[in-house]
């Protein structure tokens, strides 16, 4: 494994970015280890903003220094420094159009990047959902990979399907589309989790969001506690307890009541042995109903 430095070496002629937080980026030794037909490597971040698509960009870039052909199918549209240039000398595939009430969307293309010959497909944002609900990009995604390539892509922790009801309810915001945990475990899985304090300093600057965006319920999403739960919950998935964590932090929050305390019962068929056994535990709640040596009056 290698890091990233805190602060990325930057072209000259570029808006440099706030970085300072670590990613675990795989090295060219360890993609040849998983290389074959159509791995998937997803980026994980735990909210927006962390820096999972400077992360895939970044490997994107390096993977076609390495010699690969790397093509971008799909970079979600967004005016951040850090990222747009990234992209720079990456070639980037016409979309497909779908149109639905009266408007015509873009979408990644599944068949144009197969048929590009790629070797390796960068598609990000894994969760969105078309606009009329008939197809999920990990579906056009699971596509490229059977036809042989390589796709890296993104998304955040509140959009696993095992997760996204527990984020949603601890950052106060909707649910969101998901994804099946299924098809994110099915490849390598790296997690962007810069600390609490780095992501809202970047928030703060204008660096992912407009100022005139930053307020408002999204202001409370980037609230220093949310951000760490979402970290919690991120890393707790990657352990394979999330379930655990997640009612965990709902009780912490307030969210939700400590759990039930688990009620025992037991009885016997009326003989000594049966009594001597559950009596000297629960005295007095010991039920002798029809039939019980004890049940009558004395």
């Amino acid at each position: 494994m290698e890091r990233w430095p805190a602060e990325p070496t930057i072209p000259a002629s570029k808006t440099p970015v706030p970085w300072s937080h670590e990613v675990t980026v795989l090295t060219a030794e360890e993609d040849a280890q998983v290389a074959g037909s159509g791995s998937l490597r997803t980026y994980l971040g735990t909210a927006p903003g962390a820096g999972k698509t400077f992360a895939m960009l970044s490997e994107g870039q390096r993977r076609a220094r390495d010699g690969e052909k790397v093509v971008i199918g799909w970079l979600e549209p967004q005016d951040r420094a850090g990222t747009s240039w990234l992209a720079d000398g990456l070639e980037l595939l016409p979309p497909r159009n779908v149109d639905y009430r009266d408007a015509v969307f873009a979408e990644f293309d599944p068949a144009v990047a197969i048929a590009s010959g790629a070797d390796v497909v960068l598609v990000d944002e894994l969760a969105h959902t078309t606009p009329d609900r008939s197809r999920q990009r990990w579906e056009d995604i699971a596509e490229v990979l059977a036809a042989g390539a390589d796709v890296i892509t993104t998304a955040n922790v509140a959009h696993l399907a095992s997760v996204r009801d527990y984020a949603a309810r601890i950052t106060g915001v909707g649910t969101v589309t998901c994804v099946p945990d299924e098809f994110v475990r099915s490849g390598e899985v790296v997690l962007v989790d810069p600390p609490p304090e780095v992501l809202r300093a970047r928030i703060l600057s204008g660096a992912v969001y407009s100022a005139a965006q930053v307020g408002g319920a999204l202001a409370d999403y980037f609230r220093t506690a949310n951000l760490q739960a979402l970290g919690e919950l991120a890393r707790a998935w990657l352990a394979g307890n999330a379930e655990a964590v997640g009612e965990d932090l709902l009780v912490r929050r307030g969210l939700a009541g400590p759990p039930a305390s688990p009620v025992v019962i037991a009885a016997d068929s009326g003989t000594a042995r049966g009594e001597a056994v559950i009596h000297p535990r629960w005295p007095w709640r010991l039920w002798k109903g029809p039939g019980h040596p004890r049940s009558r009056s004395r």
